[in-house]
């Protein structure tokens, strides 16, 4: 039976022994809403699973995945759909073992993130939100290394070099992830070393 109010009224028909019967007292029913509960699991591009309050690399791509459970043979749930920072994102094609997947991120950038999926309720259903999946995108550590160029810019790093002579630092920074733009080098001059 679906949600929803319900009575049941008992009468026997006369017959040519018997007296017509009833109708009973009603005898009124509830069927109640089933309470759907709603677990959520966040992916990396390659399936491997963030967890909550997992640390992820600069420019990572993940995607949430949705189980829903206390559905009831017969009567379909309502909808599952996805937030991620509290603003609502697609859904994409359902990765196996799940009932609904969201459309893949962009490349984060780094900072605090959290999805999170709702299954709507309806006339068989109540619905239901998860908990926040919360994670956090790390900064890149960026290296830089240097080179002391002459005027003629040969390489004299570490080398002795005159009174009066013109030199210029270079500098090579590694570590940048593709999308995100990598800062500047600065650079400084200082007597005496330190």
């Amino acid at each position: 039976m679906a949600a929803g109010l319900y009575s049941y009224r008992a009468s026997v028909a006369a017959d040519s022994n018997y007296n017509a019967a009833g109708p009973a007292d009603c005898e009124p029913l509830t069927v109640d809403k089933a309470q759907l509960t709603v677990t959520t699991t966040i992916h990396k591009a390659d399936h491997t699973v963030v967890p909550n309050d997992g640390h992820v690399a600069l420019g990572t791509v993940t995607h949430d995945n949705a189980d829903v459970t206390g559905e009831v043979a017969g009567f379909p749930i309502g909808a599952i759909s996805f937030t991620l920072n509290a603003a609502g994102i697609a859904n994409g094609s359902t990765e196996a073992g799940f009932d609904a997947t969201s459309v893949s991120s962009a490349a984060l950038a780094a900072g605090n993130y959290a999805y999170n999926a709702t299954v709507a309720g309806n006339d068989n259903y109540l619905g239901d939100t998860s908990d926040q999946e919360p994670f956090v995108v790390d900064k890149a550590q960026l290296t830089v290394t240097t080179e002391v160029h002459d005027a003629q810019d040969v390489d004299i790093t570490n080398d002795m070099v005159y009174q009066g002579s013109i030199v210029h630092d270079t500098a090579s920074v590694s570590g940048g992830v593709d999308g995100f733009t990598v800062p500047p080098p600065t650079f400084t001059l200082t007597s005496p070393y330190v």
